[in-house]
């Protein structure tokens, strides 16, 4: 008989229960709220999908490839239209930078940390996705 008033009080319900009943109705909309507003920025900021539209909206032509040092997710393999390159590591990187074209470099921070400083001289940076960094290697 918790939730029924003390005998003489014409409130219908106690108030704790009042808040309680109240605080269950406003935690869930707050949440959907949360969800909506941040969404856009998680998308922005950590998602593959957003790292190949910056790549393709930057690339001058299509021989610029997006390569992926690593295994890349499925999202960029989907989101690119299976037009990622990737190289297993820095050391077969390295080919790819001594080539003519001008490619755009996604990889992790650690990795690039790893990379020899003369290659990583000729990388401009482009943007943080997660845990990927685009880069985009300058032309000769």
């Amino acid at each position: 008989d918790l939730w029924r008033p003390r005998e003489g009080d014409d409130a219908a319900l106690r108030p704790a229960v009042r808040a309680l009943i109240v605080t269950g109705m406003a935690v869930p909309v707050l949440f959907v709220i949360g969800v909506f507003a941040g969404s856009a920025r998680f998308e922005r900021a950590f998602s593959h999908k957003a790292l190949v539209l910056t790549w393709a909206a930057q690339r001058a032509n299509n021989g610029e490839r997006l390569v992926y040092v690593g295994r890349p997710p499925p999202s960029a393999e989907f989101y690119s239209r299976g037009k990622v390159t990737t190289v297993p590591d820095n050391a077969t990187l390295a080919p790819l930078l001594d080539d003519p074209a001008a490619d755009f470099i996604a990889i992790r921070a650690g990795d690039l940390a790893r990379l020899p400083e003369p290659a990583r001289g000729r990388l401009q940076p482009l943007g943080e996705f997660g845990d990927y960094l685009l880069l985009r290697e300058a032309p000769r």
